[in-house]
């Protein structure tokens, strides 16, 4: 993300948050369906680095900024417990385990997948969020607040 240094932080917040929110709705429409753990974690990481971006901003945008981040987390929680039965597999040795594990990992995936669609995701929710990015970064902040 290239920032314009003749711009504010605010300007700039303004020109390209909506931008990276954008791109993580695309890309995690792509990996909705997908049931591989690897590409799950890797989505989980992009929307890490989303999440820590856009919590940066957060003196630049006020507490409005928390739902979004608030669903962020939440997300990120439900890929990191499809990512914990991955990892826990490749520890245990034991055909029951795995199949305890697979069961599970299905019904993370399967709630991951209503709450993005249903929630995260529902009509709106990207254009009503990409609006606020682009709207509501305050003019002239305090930087240490």
């Amino acid at each position: 993300m290239k920032w314009d240094d003749t711009k504010s932080v605010e300007e700039s917040a303004r020109e390209r948050l909506p931008l990276l929110f954008a791109k993580f709705y695309a890309a995690g429409r792509e990996v909705i369906e997908h049931e591989d753990a690897a590409t799950l974690h890797q989505f989980r990481l992009r929307g890490k680095r989303v999440r820590y971006t856009l919590e940066l901003f957060c003196p630049v945008y006020g507490p409005g900024l928390d739902q979004l981040l608030k669903g962020l987390r939440r997300a990120q929680t439900s890929l990191g417990e499809i990512n914990d039965c991955a990892t826990a597999h490749d520890l245990v040795a034991n055909p029951q385990f795995h199949d305890w594990l697979a069961a599970r990992q299905t019904v993370l995936h399967d709630a991951f997948r209503k709450y993005w669609l249903d929630e995260f995701d529902a009509p709106g929710r990207e254009q009503h969020w990409v609006r606020y990015l682009r709207t509501y970064a305050r003019r002239k902040q305090n930087p240490r607040q």
